[in-house]
């Protein structure tokens, strides 16, 4: 099979181990690459994508922001529940507190795997 047939792993492995393509077909390589990379950067000047690291930011504070809200929706709303059941606001509170940290404990820490995922 001729090195420009083969697949981009199978390319750069066979380039790494030595053997080499024609000047046409390594030219060929090289071009479409670059037209690969200005397209990227054409997406990702557009807003079609995004870099990786930019992504989990934006999730990570997010859900740092959900987590907040959550710890503090037993406090806000606690008193509110207990006055419609007209009991004391302090077990309630208490008693909510405990289910949103089993809560947050059972959702864990977020972890996006972007690799492999299709849009």
């Amino acid at each position: 099979m001729a090195l420009a047939e083969l697949g981009d792993e199978d390319f750069i492995a066979a380039v790494l181990a030595g053997r080499f393509a024609i000047t046409g077909a390594a030219e060929m390589v090289k071009e479409n690459a670059l037209a690969g990379k200005h397209l990227l950067a054409m997406r990702r000047d557009a807003g079609d994508v995004v870099d990786l690291e930019v992504a989990e930011a934006v999730l990570f504070e997010q859900a740092r922001q959900f987590r907040d809200a959550w710890m503090n929706w037993p406090v806000r709303v606690g008193p509110l529940i207990a006055a419609e059941l007209g009991v004391s606001a302090d077990p309630v509170v208490e008693t909510l507190n405990k289910h949103v940290q089993q809560l947050l404990n059972d959702l864990g820490e977020p972890d996006p795997e972007f690799a492999g995922r299709e849009s």
